[in-house]
C-alpha cells in the first residue's frame, strides 16, 4: 500500500506535512481552511434591508423606558423643540432596534434585499458553532436619527 503525503504552506511559509500532525494540529489546520470561507464574507455588502417602521416617538419612549433613559431630548417634545435638533431624536444606541426582523427569521420589510446577510452563520453552524454567544461592536454615530426617517442597513 502506498501512502500519499499531502502538504501545504503553514503560517510561517514552511510546508506542513499532514502525516506528522498531531490530532490537535490537524483540527487547527482544518479550522483554518473552513475559516477562509468565513473570512471571505468579511466586509461584503448586501442589498438594503429596510426598517419596518419610520422612526417614531412611541418606540423611542418604550425603548427609553425599558433601558432606564430619561433624557428629555428623546422624550420631551417641548424641550427637544428648543434644541439645535428642533424636535425629538432617537437615542443612538437604539439604532439597531429599527431594523430588527421581528419574531420570524428573515422577515424583512417590503423592498428589502432577498440576499441573506446571515449566510456566514450557516457555514459556522456546519462546523460545530450553532449559535453566537457574544459579539463586540465598535460604533460611531455622525448624527441623530429624527422622527419620520425610514432607515435601512446594507
Amino acid at each position: 500500500m502506498h501512502a500519499r503525503r499531502w502538504s501545504r504552506q503553514g503560517p510561517a511559509g514552511a510546508a506542513v506535512d499532514r502525516a506528522r500532525l498531531t490530532q490537535q494540529q490537524e483540527t487547527n489546520l482544518a479550522e483554518q481552511e473552513w475559516m477562509s470561507e468565513v473570512r471571505a464574507k468579511v466586509g461584503r455588502e448586501y442589498g438594503r434591508v429596510y426598517a419596518w417602521d419610520e422612526v417614531n416617538a412611541p418606540m423611542i419612549r418604550q425603548w427609553c423606558e425599558v433601558m432606564g433613559v430619561d433624557n428629555p431630548l428623546y422624550l420631551d417634545a417641548d424641550y427637544a423643540a428648543t434644541t439645535e435638533f428642533g424636535g425629538i431624536v432617537a437615542p443612538p444606541a437604539m439604532l439597531q432596534a429599527w431594523c430588527l426582523e421581528g419574531l420570524h427569521m428573515n422577515n424583512y420589510a417590503p423592498g428589502s434585499t432577498d440576499e441573506n446577510p446571515y449566510e456566514v452563520l450557516k457555514i459556522m453552524e456546519a462546523h460545530g458553532y450553532p449559535s453566537v454567544v457574544a459579539v463586540n461592536s465598535d460604533l460611531s454615530f455622525e448624527r441623530y436619527v429624527t422622527l419620520g426617517e425610514k432607515l435601512y442597513y446594507t
